[in-house]
């Protein structure tokens, strides 16, 4: 069987070229005038000629359109206000077209025109010229190659026009003066020029990414000053002209992310007066000139990630004192600059995760006290100093996981009184002070797993004592004392090495013990003088266990149990007990 083959369809069309001195045409002896109207600009003259069949030359000039039989060579010709009209040529498109206005009625629902996925391969020129009161125009996924100044003619009251997932390799569009909305993405584009989009001064959005476009003509954005979003990510963009925004005055969105830029040059965003996000993550940007976003008052969003940037200068962010949010993730940053974030005052997330960073100023963030976000993940700190944090009075979530930390320290986090999320995963811890988090009063997410901890003093955990959920999984403990967590509800605890395991918590609510050496399960298994009556979710899987007591559930209504069992008999255990057990749903997997 074979998939559903898209028609190949003949069809004629024609084209108009230019008339110059140099044009290979057959001139005539005399000029003869055929016929003679009065149109309001030059595209009604167009679409006059392809109308009839006696059009052979035109001339267009202040509303006088001319048709010609014949043509001499003479001045007005090498001037270029005559055009002449190839003769009708034949090419096969694959897919369906639009020649007929009952392919498109059918389509109209109110003010909309709903084409998309229709296999659509050519479109009539002028053939959508009648429905001026249309205000969006869907032909997504189709097979369009080709989209002329003549193919949307007429549309006056156009508003959101999608051209996505096409095949497009040329788009001119005219006469369309309420664009606002243009998607041209999943396209075959290489080049963007100044006579593709004449006359679009209303328009507002215009996505052009997942295309080939390799250059921009530096005039490109004059005709389309109103832009508001752009987004040119996912395509080819070696290089950008300085100035090239220059008449962007308006916009605030810009999308370069996944291109192939190698620097970003002192002038290559002037007059973006209004810009809030730049995307320049995905490139090759090696590197970043020291004035280069000094103008950009206004930013409060640029994402650097996954870029090739090592040294940044200190002067880089000077002016970008309403940034919120700066992502440097994925580079090969070495060291900052002691002063490079001075002046980013209103940042609140902060990422330089997957970076080459080994130690972190004492300086570096005394002046964002905004910030909320932080990420140092996959760096290779092996130390903090106790004061790195000391006015980072507003953050709440800080990522320090894969790292070389060996040792928490006394105050460590001194200055962090709003953190409520601390991520430590997979460093090489082995020691932690029991004055180490004693500031971190609102911690309520401690994950600290796959580190070399054996042993935690309780004490640790005093300060902490409104800890909602701690992940100590994959470390070395044989026992722990969790007294001082009243208010805990997950704990992981998941590839350690308990043998027995018991726990007095009246708030509990998933607990997860999965691969530890547990044998048994008895009555005293969670309970040491009290019980847990909230527990919801127990895990016990490949814990080889080989024996349960009856009364070891008895207490917990509802619970969710997963367990592996290593023989049959605790399986038939469980089964003939579990009226008794109240549980309500439970995984057995038997070795």
């Amino acid at each position: 069987m074979t998939g559903l083959q898209s028609p190949i369809e003949r069809t004629d069309d024609l084209r108009l070229i230019k008339i110059t001195n140099n044009t290979n045409v057959s001139w005539f002896s005399n000029t003869i005038l055929l016929k003679n109207y009065w149109t309001k600009n030059k595209f009604e003259c167009l679409k006059i000629c392809f109308e009839i069949d006696i059009c052979k030359f035109l001339s267009y000039d202040r509303n006088n359109c001319s048709f010609y039989d014949s043509l001499e060579r003479n001045n007005q010709t090498i001037n270029g206000n005559f055009w002449y009209n190839i003769e009708y040529f034949t090419f096969y498109c694959e897919g369906q077209l639009i020649n007929k206005h009952n392919k498109i009625v059918s389509k109209k629902v109110q003010e909309g025109i709903y084409l998309n996925s229709s296999q659509i391969c050519n479109i009539k020129p002028f053939i959508l010229s009648r429905y001026k009161s249309v205000k969006q125009l869907h032909l997504f996924n189709n097979f369009l190659s080709l989209v002329r100044h003549s193919t949307f003619y007429g549309l006056i009251s156009l508003e959101y026009l999608d051209l996505s997932y096409n095949k497009i390799e040329n788009v001119e569009l005219y006469g369309l003066p309420y664009l606002s909305t243009l998607y041209l993405q999943h396209n075959l584009l290489t080049k963007l020029s100044s006579n593709m989009f004449i006359g679009l001064n209303k328009l507002y959005e215009l996505s052009i990414s997942f295309n080939n476009l390799i250059c921009i003509q530096e005039d490109f954005f004059e005709i389309i000053p109103n832009l508001n979003r752009l987004d040119l990510s996912s395509n080819q963009i070696f290089s950008l002209n300085n100035r090239i925004f220059r008449n962007l005055f308006k916009l605030i969105h810009l999308n370069l992310g996944n291109n192939k830029l190698e620097s970003i040059e002192a002038e290559t965003f002037y007059g973006l007066d209004s810009i809030q996000e730049i995307y320049l993550n995905g490139n090759q940007i090696k590197r970043i000139g020291s004035m280069s976003l000094n103008s950009l008052t206004t930013l409060r969003l640029l994402k650097l990630d996954q870029n090739k940037l090592t040294n940044l200068s200190q002067f880089i962010f000077k002016n970008l004192t309403l940034l919120d949010s700066l992502d440097l993730n994925n580079n090969n940053i070495e060291y900052f600059h002691t002063e490079i974030f001075n002046n980013l005052v209103s940042l609140r997330f902060l990422s330089v995760q997957k970076n080459h960073i080994s130690q972190i100023d004492i300086e570096l963030f005394r002046n964002i006290s905004s910030l909320t976000e932080l990420n140092l993940e996959i760096n290779r700190l092996s130390f903090i100093n106790e004061t790195t944090f000391i006015n980072l009075k507003n953050l709440y979530r800080l990522f320090i996981s894969d790292n070389y930390l060996t040792n928490l320290y006394e105050n460590m986090f001194a200055g962090l009184a709003n953190l409520g999320e601390l991520y430590m995963v997979n460093n090489h811890i082995s020691y932690i002070d029991k004055n180490a988090f004693n500031e971190l009063k609102n911690l309520k997410y401690l994950h600290l797993r796959l580190n070399w901890l054996d042993y935690l003093d309780a004490k640790v955990f005093s300060k902490i004592s409104n800890l909602i959920n701690l992940d100590l999984a994959h470390n070395k403990f044989k026992t722990i004392d969790l007294s001082y967590l009243n208010k805990l509800e997950t704990l992981h605890l998941y590839s350690n090495i308990f043998t027995t395991f018991s726990i007095n918590s009246t708030s509990l609510i998933h607990l997860n013990l999965n691969a530890n050496p547990i044998r048994y399960l008895n009555y005293s298994f969670i309970v040491s003088n009290g019980m847990v009556p909230n527990l919801k979710v127990l895990e016990i899987m490949y814990c080889n266990i080989e024996w349960i007591d009856q009364d070891a559930l008895k207490t917990y209504k509802n619970l969710n149990l997963s367990i592996l069992f290593s023989t049959n008999s605790v399986f038939r255990i469980l089964l003939a007990s579990q009226d008794k057990f109240n549980i309500i749903n439970f995984m057995v997997m038997n070795k």
